[in-house]
């Protein structure tokens, strides 16, 4: 599905990410959107009614026993099926046609490692943003790769953030563009969600309304079942051009 002869002058080809990401979310759809409700679309669901049903007092979801073990079980499960997908996106990508079988189990090979990377991507980019925001925002575009080569590489950790940073060197600007792209249209599709949730709860401002929850998790479910086929192939683009350069 992907083709060398394709990559531009050494530049990102933006036209290309979007055939390719719609590609592996138009082949299987099913399996794509499903595992997607379950990263996102089932967690965000659940987790809007309980922080709705805890609303006035926020600490019990956390400090709870049963918030305690639903934040250790959604991490763990969130991690194993992200790893799933990226497996997925990477195959069809690549131009082959996994099993569920096949996929479920090279995410049970890598999820662990994975976790381990998202949590030390999500700290570091966290301590950026608190230290000024611009550093936080240099630090995702450096890093936005690294999951995917983590899967396909079977690097460790450290070397998967090294390989995403030399492979995202010379091409950020677009990257910041794309992902500026995409969470405007994730905006502008979750406030006329909000609207239709809104006109469904009977005009009520309750954002936890069951309504307005499904709502969010549909758009949760969609933006998963396009990011990660999109980042996966961002990252065998840059990889082909990084091949391909002098």
């Amino acid at each position: 599905m992907t083709d060398i002869a394709s990559a531009s002058h050494g530049k990102l080809d933006l036209g290309r990410v979007v055939r390719d990401t719609l590609a592996v979310t138009g082949k299987r759809p099913g399996f794509v959107l499903g595992l997607s409700a379950l990263l996102a679309g089932v967690p965000s669901f659940l987790g809007g009614l309980l922080t709705g049903r805890h609303l006035h007092s926020p600490s019990d979801i956390f400090f709870s026993g049963f918030g305690l073990l639903h934040m250790v079980v959604m991490l763990f499960a969130t991690s194993f099926l992200a790893a799933s997908l990226y497996s997925l996106s990477l195959s069809e990508l690549e131009g082959e046609t996994p099993t569920p079988q096949e996929v479920f189990r090279r995410g049970g090979q890598m999820f662990l490692p994975l976790l381990g990377l998202n949590i030390l991507f999500f700290l570091g980019v966290l301590a950026g943003m608190i230290l000024l925001v611009v550093p936080g925002v240099i630090l995702a575009l450096m890093w936005c790769v690294s999951g995917p080569a983590l899967m396909a590489e079977q690097a460790g950790i450290t070397e998967s953030f090294r390989r995403s940073t030399d492979l995202t060197r010379g091409h950020r600007w677009m990257l910041f563009a794309v992902f500026l792209l995409f969470f405007i249209a994730q905006a502008f599709v979750q406030s006329v969600l909000g609207a239709v949730g809104l006109a469904a709860s009977f005009g009520s401002l309750d954002i936890f309304s069951v309504p307005r929850v499904f709502g969010s998790a549909l758009i949760a479910t969609a933006t998963t079942a396009l990011a990660y086929p999109g980042v996966t192939a961002i990252y065998l683009q840059l990889k082909e051009l990084n091949a391909a350069a002098p």
